[in-house]
């Protein structure tokens, strides 16, 4: 099954359209709803299926193509997507290849962006073993610069996570 990701960039949101309102938090699916066959006659909806990809986070988000079929219109959605506060990058789709769930499904200047913005280690991991195990295989990518982009954005997460576990024992030691 192929993903579509989103790169969500809450400060953007509010800087390009003053409008949208200020989320820092994880927007969770289904926002959607679709007709509910069985009660259709009085205009009840039943909520989509919700799985752990149908919730934004700033930052990257896999979002599962049967949920954004449904969600890329809807007027919420499509606000954060006008102003470029979400960026929608497709999977690039070749004939007879399955989709692998890593970088290899993307072009690599999306793959790039892709990366820089995520913050699933385990993900990073996946597409660290997925390039070296395609190396020279796919033409005119450079597999080992998507390596080291993979490597350099989970040594940045471990950093993050290292200061603020820092700075939450310094809070809790004042007290």
């Amino acid at each position: 099954m192929s993903l579509v990701t989103l790169i969500w960039n809450p400060q953007r949101s509010r800087s390009i359209d003053p409008t949208l309102p200020e989320f820092n938090c994880p927007i969770r699916f289904p926002i959607i709803q679709k007709p509910d066959p069985k009660a259709a006659k009085n205009g009840s909806t039943q909520e989509l299926e919700v799985f752990a990809t149908d919730t934004l986070i700033p930052g990257t988000n896999f979002i599962k193509e049967t949920t954004w079929e449904q969600m890329q219109n809807h007027p919420f959605i499509k606000k954060f997507i006008d102003s470029g506060a979400i960026h929608v990058v497709l999977p690039q789709k070749q004939e007879g290849v399955e989709s692998t769930g890593t970088t290899l499904d993307f072009s690599e200047i999306d793959a790039r962006e892709i990366v820089a913005q995520s913050v699933d280690i385990d993900w990073l991991k996946q597409c660290i073993s997925a390039e070296a195990a395609n190396a020279g295989r796919i033409p005119n990518r450079d597999s080992q610069k998507m390596i080291d982009a993979c490597q350099k954005q989970i040594k940045q997460i471990e950093s993050s996570a290292r200061k603020m576990a820092a700075a939450a024992t310094t809070k809790t030691g004042d007290n």
